[in-house]
């Protein structure tokens, strides 16, 4: 049996599901979010690496979009 899903997306998917996260965010926000997170890696493994939060501020700043929760 061939599964499509990586064990991280069948569980990302199970912990969206007992949270009540719409289906509709993740369609609209899900590619954001791991390009996000993606950033997140790559500081971390920079020596001179950004603060979380910083990470993320610039993110929206680069995307021009101040409202990341619509």
């Amino acid at each position: 049996m061939v599964c499509s899903k990586t064990v991280s997306e069948a569980r990302a998917e199970k912990l969206m599901a007992i949270l009540g996260v719409p289906r509709e965010w993740k369609q609209v926000h899900m590619a954001d979010f791991v390009k996000m997170t993606l950033g997140f890696i790559e500081e971390l493994e920079v020596a001179d690496s950004k603060t979380r939060v910083e990470t993320y501020e610039s993110f929206f700043q680069n995307s021009g979009d101040n409202a990341p929760m619509a």
